[in-house]
């Protein structure tokens, strides 16, 4: 099983240097951790695209903290592994180019988030094995470089 989660303020929480962890609801966290994922998929709307789904990258979960941070009071933290190689940030340009077939993929295996525009708990979502699977697929010659990489150069002003 892995996860899918929305990441709306992605540009902002990389120059922040807010990297490791996803703020989450700890119901929602506890249910998704229960399940033990292998991977997170990060995704977001781009910009212009109202309705359609863009793949940023494909995280490695972690049980435990991978960086020094505290949840604020009431709030839960979902971890991922920044550098672990399997940790990538896919070529934009390629993923721009498959947003339909991304966007099919969630209406296909999660069609209420879209329509809930990723509100609450529609932005933290379960991928099935068959549903990860066909991510999987459709990535799997999709250019990417380690998402430590990626971050470190990335100049989101």
């Amino acid at each position: 099983m892995d996860v899918l989660y929305y990441w709306k303020d992605y540009e902002s929480d990389i120059r922040q240097g807010r990297i490791g962890y996803f703020r989450s609801a700890n119901d929602k966290l506890e249910e998704l951790r229960q399940r033990s994922p292998d991977d997170i998929w990060v995704v977001k709307t781009p910009r212009g695209c109202k309705g359609q789904l863009q793949l940023l990258g494909r995280l490695v979960w972690s049980d435990s903290p991978t960086t020094k941070v505290m949840a604020a009071p009431g709030e839960s933290l979902m971890h991922y592994r920044p550098d672990d190689p399997r940790s990538v940030w896919f070529d934009e340009g390629v993923a721009q180019k498959h947003l339909d077939e991304v966007t099919a993929w969630l209406r296909a295996h999660h069609p209420s988030s879209l329509r809930a525009n990723f509100q609450g708990g529609n932005g933290q979502l379960a991928v099935e094995r068959s549903a990860s699977l066909d991510l999987r697929r459709l990535t799997a010659h999709w250019p990417s470089q380690p998402f430590a990489d990626e971050v470190c150069k990335q100049p989101y002003e």
